[in-house]
């Protein structure tokens, strides 16, 4: 398959929320299986700006980013990832995800995936498995 363009891990700002929301939720409530966040709670959370709702450039998916604390610190915790041909971007999101938490000022990066995936990240560590799928780490430096 051909793509055009370059494709780009992009914050969507507050305002363009709703515009976007019909073509973006399929891929949000597509990752609820993972996430405890349903769709309703996802477009609560976004609106009172709790989260942050990322796409993933030509038509590829979304996510849903919040900041989140453990006794390691604050982290950046990725949620309702979901999107196709993830070969194409996931490096690309990791990558984004862990300069987002560097401004965030956070010490790592969470999300969950398949376990493959750690075939395809660099970076990232196993750390454990979240309702049958893998618990993905990166360390922010």
């Amino acid at each position: 398959m051909q793509f055009k363009g370059e494709l780009k891990i992009r914050q969507v700002p507050a305002c363009l929320i709703m515009p976007l929301w019909d073509r973006l939720s399929f891929h949000i409530k597509r990752g609820a299986d993972v996430a405890d966040l349903t769709l309703a709670d996802a477009l609560e959370r976004l609106f009172r700006q709790q989260d942050t709702l990322w796409l993933i450039t030509e038509g590829n998916g979304a996510f849903v980013t919040y900041i989140s604390n453990e006794t390691r610190g604050a982290y950046v915790e990725v949620a309702n990832l979901s999107g196709f041909h993830v070969r194409r971007w996931a490096q690309k999101m990791c990558d984004a995800m862990a300069d987002f938490a560097r401004e965030q000022g956070c010490s790592f990066v969470r999300c969950y995936g398949r376990p493959a995936w750690g075939r395809i990240l660099s970076g990232v560590k196993i750390v454990g498995e979240y309702r049958g799928h893998a618990v993905f780490e990166r360390v922010v430096q």
